[in-house]
């Protein structure tokens, strides 16, 4: 067989339109599960420092946890760009358990994280 370069393109359009179809399927919306409230008593020097937006990002046993101190946008995506989720989220904890093991960028408001689950 004679593979010219176009016949070579199309083929990998094709298995590229194949495979993003799979994982769009498998990557499914889960859903965030919130954990911990944030506080809501505040005084006038935690009102100062809350001014400060606080992003933590961790992962334990397959869910990647976020904490934040104000309400935030949180996108989550695979390696490959794919969205697994995008939330607002309320302060305090979150948790997200994503469908598989791998590296994940966490997006929170316009802050990027890559994280290993």
């Amino acid at each position: 067989m004679n593979y010219t370069g176009l016949n070579i393109r199309r083929i990998l359009a094709a298995l590229a339109l194949a495979f993003a179809g799979n994982v769009c399927v498998q990557a499914a919306d889960p859903g965030w599960e919130h954990t911990a409230p944030g506080t809501t008593e505040t005084t006038a020097a935690e009102n100062i420092a809350a001014n400060a937006q606080r992003v933590d990002v961790w992962t334990r046993d397959g869910f990647i946890y976020v904490n934040v101190n104000h309400k935030a946008s949180v996108r989550v995506f695979t390696i490959l760009g794919q969205t697994v989720s995008a939330q607002q989220l309320q302060p305090g904890t979150s948790r997200l358990r994503v469908p598989t093991r791998g590296i994940y960028l966490v997006r929170v408001d316009n802050s990027t994280r890559r994280v290993n689950v």
